[in-house]
Parts: C-alpha cells; structure tokens; sequence
C-alpha cells in the first residue's frame, strides 16, 4: 500500500477555492471528496479528490428557452419586417 501526502480541510478549501465552511458542509451532507478520518482528524487522499473533481465536470450546451425557438421568426425577414 502506497502512502500518499494527505491534506487537511484547509488545504483541500484552499487547492479547491473555497471556504473551509464548505468543506464541513459537504462533510455533512456526504458530497463532497471521500474523508479519511484517523482519530478525529479528517483527511484526504489527493488521488479521491482528482477522482471527485472530475465527477464534478458539467457538459453544458447553451440556454436556449424552448418557447424562444422559432419564436417569431417564421414570415419575418432580418429586420422584423414580412417577407
């Protein structure tokens, strides 16, 4: 078993970019990166949080409201005007 460099809460809020608060929130609701805990420290392994971080990845395609399709646009040249 390969022995990692494990972080603490404050360096996983600061290699994340946010507040340490947050951390202990998705502690407590269990969706944040996988803890360790040794004692009543709490840890984590750099390879859980890559692993966590890239679940976190969002494909997102641009808001395009589904009434605004074609909305006015059929009959109506560029300007607004009728054909």
């Amino acid at each position: 078993m390969k022995i990692e460099n494990l972080m603490d809460i404050s360096e996983l809020a600061r290699f994340l970019s946010v507040p340490v608060a947050t951390i202990y929130r998705w502690n407590h609701l269990g969706t944040g990166p996988t803890p360790i805990h040794i004692g009543r420290h709490v840890r984590y392994r750099p390879t859980d949080v890559e692993v966590w971080v890239a679940t976190q990845e969002v494909c997102r395609t641009p808001d395009v409201p589904k009434s605004r399709i074609g909305h006015n646009s059929i009959g109506k040249g560029l300007d607004g005007g009728s054909l």
